[in-house]
């Protein structure tokens, strides 16, 4: 799906199926959209892909654990900023990040700069990093919630 004019997901849920919503408050990930195609679900993601990557982790792998009857979430753990973040205005972020222990607890920086596009954060990265709409800069030290990515044991941090 996208948020331009080349999108022809849209377009066939509308004309054979039923378009739920289109569009998210998360960043990467606004053009995500949802459907139904004859009554089976239908998860319309981004094409970049970080884009693709947080839309799966924060929508489609709930829905799918929910459907299958295993609706057990992701764990999420809190860190602390080594660098400052800054938060969009009107949207709920995802950094690619990096968690390492230290002797005061969990902390947490971008992998890379931020991009949908951008793949070197995306392969060094073990966490997400969530940063709420509209909460400014978030200083270092700041506590945030960050969620290991799967494959990684988030408590080996």
């Amino acid at each position: 799906v996208s948020a331009g004019p080349r999108d022809f997901i849209r377009p066939a849920l509308r004309a054979g199926g039923r378009l739920l919503f289109a569009g998210v408050a998360v960043k990467p990930g606004k053009p995500f959209a949802f459907g139904r195609f004859g009554g089976v679900p239908v998860f319309a993601l981004p094409g970049n892909p970080g884009s693709v990557l947080v839309s799966f982790l924060e929508f489609v792998d709930p829905a799918l654990r929910r459907m299958a009857g295993t609706a057990e979430a992701a764990p999420r753990f809190l860190a602390r900023l080594s660098v400052p973040v800054m938060a969009d205005p009107h949207r709920r972020t995802f950094l690619w990040a990096r968690v390492e222990r230290r002797a005061d607890g969990l902390a947490v920086a971008p992998a890379g700069p931020a991009g949908s596009h951008r793949l070197l954060p995306v392969a060094t990265a073990d966490a997400l990093l969530e940063v709420p709409a509209g909460a400014g800069e978030l200083w270092t030290g700041t506590r945030v919630t960050v969620r290991p990515l799967p494959g990684i044991d988030g408590t080996a941090w």
